[in-house]
């Protein structure tokens, strides 16, 4: 099963309220997600090579790491992220960063999913005030906790 079947499962399986793929303004999201959580170098908005863009965000973060067995994922978001919530969750791939709106347990099902496609997620309160970045390698998990740049 490729990547857009495991998407289209998921809105299946879930309402447009607990999960959706935003139409538009997806670099607007990406970008202020940026603006408030990942620190980048001077030249990042003015390179002609576009795929360099939204891409790399775990080493341009700042945060305490954490690493846990792989199939503690859920219960160890669960103490961090408000369950009540909903939040971005971003797939990072080698050049590319797709973004989606989702409750928690959408979002735990998203992970599951692509995780053989995508090791790094993010998953970013929707008022931006904090960011879980998590890369999943094997059996472990290191999940890092941002807060939003002064």
């Amino acid at each position: 099963m490729n990547f857009n079947e495991k998407i289209d499962l998921l809105k299946k399986r879930f309402s447009s309220d607990d999960f959706s793929v935003p139409q538009r303004n997806r670099k607007k999201i990406l970008r202020e997600i940026e603006s408030n959580f990942i620190t980048l170098p001077k030249d990042y908005y003015e390179l002609n090579n576009t795929n360099n863009r939204f891409s790399n965000w775990w080493d341009n973060t700042n945060g305490s790491i954490i690493e846990i067995e792989s199939s503690e994922i859920k219960t160890q978001l669960i103490e961090i992220l408000s369950v009540n919530e909903k939040h971005w969750i971003a797939c990072e791939f080698s050049n590319l960063i797709l973004i989606y709106k989702a409750s928690v347990h959408p979002i735990f099902e998203l992970i599951n999913y692509t995780k053989n496609n995508s090791n790094q997620f993010h998953i970013i309160q929707l008022k931006y005030k904090y960011m879980i970045s998590l890369i999943i390698k094997d059996n472990k998990t290191m999940i890092k906790k941002c807060n939003k740049r002064n």
